[in-house]
């Protein structure tokens, strides 16, 4: 499977509060230990290769520390990183400080984005053409946009010529998901469709209202609604819709990076011809695994299935 999108770098400094300082009312953090995780389309990259599917990982990084890291993380993943491109610009990285007093819980109380200004108008028509070889030889293809510049104009012309051509292609964009027409899926969480359509999701009627509103905005065959803590529903052009609620809402601990996970086993389901309602049901119960980890996190096939067990969901017949 392919992965066109924003790798970031996630960074977790982990420390103990010590006292209010004396130059500021700000909190001293005494440092105990750092942390690194694999963010944005990286963490979809790595959330298909821990269901164990052969991905390969295309977008650009810089050429500092931070995309030294990614690389040699996405290695030890078995993802494949020879399409990442180098830029002019920094890697994406976000730094978030976790800290609490001794035998407390750490908690966040900062986080840092350093984030470049968005990369060139090559590096988007390089990872473009990319994608289009790739299309062949992928069982499919996902773009996860976190509006960087990965994902340029031409990616996104191309994912409408694409799903023209029958191939399988799965959307996550947090800015501009109206742009993409005609994909497979779109997978956008509710304050992107409430942005998108004009709605308040809280209004009582206003979800199934919103899933066909996207649906003929977009032109996309599905969409996959994330609700939050009131799961998820899949909408179809031909007026279907399903539900699910969510798995494990007592344990919920961290919803960082939940999406990416979301979109990686929604998109392996749909690979293994499951049918897009079992692909629901499978990407439910990976998201409900990683929400109990801190920070960004994936869940291997065994995780799933225990989570899915529990829960007691059921899979549909489908036509393999």
């Amino acid at each position: 499977m392919t992965v066109l999108g924003d790798p970031m770098l996630d960074v977790y400094v982990y420390g103990e509060t010590a006292r209010v300082s004396r130059e500021a009312p700000v909190l001293i953090v005494r440092k105990e230990r750092e942390e690194y995780r694999l963010g944005g389309a990286a963490n979809v990259a790595a959330n298909l290769a821990a269901l164990g599917v052969q991905t390969e990982l295309l977008g650009v990084v810089g050429s500092d520390a931070a995309a030294g890291k990614l690389r040699s993380m996405l290695q030890e993943r078995g993802v494949e990183i020879a399409g990442l491109v180098v830029g002019a610009a920094a890697t994406p990285t976000k730094t978030r400080v976790l800290a609490g007093a001794t035998g407390t819980a750490k908690q966040q109380v900062l986080r840092i984005d350093d984030e470049p200004e968005l990369y060139s108008v090559s590096s988007g028509d390089e990872l473009a053409e990319a994608l289009a070889a790739r299309a062949a030889t992928s069982d499919a293809l996902v773009i996860s946009d976190y509006g960087l510049g990965s994902v340029g104009a031409r990616t996104m012309a191309l994912a409408t010529r694409l799903s023209s051509e029958g191939h399988t292609l799965c959307v996550d964009s947090r800015y501009r998901l109206g742009e993409f027409r005609g994909v497979t899926v779109i997978t956008p969480n509710a304050p992107e469709a409430e942005a998108l359509t004009g709605l308040s999701l809280s209004r009582p009627g206003a979800i199934e209202q919103a899933g066909r509103m996207l649906l003929e905005k977009t032109g996309c065959r599905r969409c996959l609604l994330k609700l939050g803590r009131r799961g998820m529903t899949l909408f179809s052009q031909d007026g279907a819709s399903e539900h699910v609620d969510i798995v494990g809402e007592e344990e919920v601990a961290d919803v960082t990076g939940a999406g990416d996970t979301v979109i990686a086993a929604f998109a392996t389901g749909l690979a293994a011809r499951l049918g897009a309602g079992n692909a629901m049901r499978i990407a439910n119960a990976a998201a409900g695994v990683v929400v109990t980890k801190i920070g960004t996190a994936t869940a291997s096939p065994r995780e799933v299935e225990h989570a899915a067990i529990a829960a007691g969901v059921e899979l549909a017949p489908w036509d393999a």
